[in-house]
């Protein structure tokens, strides 16, 4: 199945043009582009991150077994790998 952001980023630029076409027939101001901007910004940024992978630039996270316990009200993690 393809990722969502993959199926996202097309819709969100239908939904842009619908709002404004919308707002030109309307003859109101429903578009930002400084908002669009954003959004595409940050969809794209997702998207080249998990390019990238999660870890990229730093020590590997990668843990085979943890261990959780609770002391009174605080909860526990101990990694073993």
């Amino acid at each position: 199945m393809a990722d969502l952001i993959h199926l996202a980023i097309p819709a969100f630029l239908l939904l842009v043009l619908a709002e404004a076409i919308a707002g030109a027939v309307m003859h109101r101001d429903l578009y930002e582009s400084k908002d669009a901007a954003a959004s595409l910004t940050m969809g794209l940024g997702n998207v080249l991150v998990s390019l990238v992978g999660p870890t990229a630039g730093r020590e590997s996270t990668r843990k085979t077994d943890c261990r959780v316990w609770q002391s009174g009200r605080k909860t526990h993690h101990e990694w073993k790998g």
